[in-house]
């Protein structure tokens, strides 16, 4: 004979699942915290001869402290064997989690040392869904010594 279970349990595994994430109140996906497990800072270069280069994987976080609805603050660092970096971000999450960082550093245009911008992408871009973070930025820079690049660079990582 099977047993049925109770129609409490029924409705709490069903009240369950319909909660999904956590969000704010009004309905923003909730992303504070750090996300690090491990946060990979990756490179590509397009050099001014036309050929292309990657640059060294860095690891590092980016620490997501303050969340009013759709407003974010917090910070991040880059570590070995990339020139380490940090400073603060600012930036804002979308209902479907799309969102848009701008990292502040007082040496570098969002995390490219020893680089200033020229066009492309002024902040990063991407998606926080649920406990992962992906995000990119495109944008042409000149740099020392290499020169003017072109230059896509992600990060990814989980908390």
């Amino acid at each position: 004979m099977a047993r049925r279970a109770p129609a409490a349990a029924l409705m709490s595994l069903a009240l369950l699942e319909s909660c999904g994430s956590p969000t704010t109140p009004r309905g923003y996906p909730l992303v504070t915290g750090t996300y690090r497990d491990p946060l990979l800072w990756d490179i590509h270069f397009t050099l001014p001869d036309g050929s292309r280069a990657r640059g060294r994987q860095c690891g590092g976080n980016i620490v997501i402290e303050e969340q009013n609805e759709a407003a974010l603050r917090g910070s991040y660092n880059l570590v070995d064997p990339c020139t380490s970096a940090a400073g603060e971000l600012t930036g804002q999450i979308a209902l479907n989690g799309q969102v848009t960082l701008d990292l502040r550093s007082p040496t570098a245009f969002q995390t490219f040392e020893e680089c200033t911008y020229v066009a492309g992408d002024r902040v990063w871009t991407g998606r926080i869904d649920g406990d992962e973070l992906d995000m990119r930025i495109e944008t042409t820079l000149d740099c020392v010594p290499a020169g003017r690049v072109s230059a896509l660079r992600t990060a990814r990582g989980s908390r």
